[in-house]
């Protein structure tokens, strides 16, 4: 038969008290899960703060692309009046008297000067026949009310 009763004093285990440090310290398994799941939301802060930043320069940059875009659109805009302006303006008959000896080459300029068109960019014909830039009026065969058609050439198809 066996007997239960409290231990007497002198038969129960010594207690210790022990001091543990900080570094010493085991944490229990919940605290290490705590940390942890803190760990990762910083983590996952961190990647949304940097996902925000990555779409932020990507807003920033397709906002530069379409100011870019429309300076050029603008531009173009400005180009293509200009050029409408000059074709108005190239179709109203410009008259010249000149000498015979004079060169071709310098009423052409001249017509040009007055129609604000660079002279390289349009073409001159006779009759159909294209102007040859060279010689003297006389030289050409140019005679009184002879017609200078002025064309801008068209380029593709």
């Amino acid at each position: 038969m066996v007997e239960m009763g409290v231990p007497e004093p002198e038969e129960a285990e010594e207690s210790v008290q022990v001091e543990v440090s900080g570094a010493d310290r085991i944490a229990e398994p919940e605290q290490q899960m705590g940390n942890h799941s803190e760990q990762e939301e910083a983590d996952a802060d961190e990647a949304v703060r940097q996902k925000e930043a990555v779409q932020q320069l990507e807003a920033v940059q397709q906002l530069e692309a379409v100011r870019q875009l429309e300076a050029v659109r603008q531009k173009e805009a400005v180009q293509q009046l200009e050029a409408v302006r000059q074709l108005e303006a190239a179709r109203e008959a410009v008259y010249m008297r000149v000498r015979g000896k004079i060169e071709i080459k310098m009423v052409l300029k001249s017509y040009c000067n007055e129609k604000q068109v660079e002279y390289g960019t349009v073409d001159f014909y006779l009759e159909g026949n294209r102007l040859p830039r060279s010689g003297t009026v006389a030289q050409l065969g140019l005679k009184d009310e002879d017609v200078i058609d002025v064309v801008a050439p068209v380029y593709g198809a």
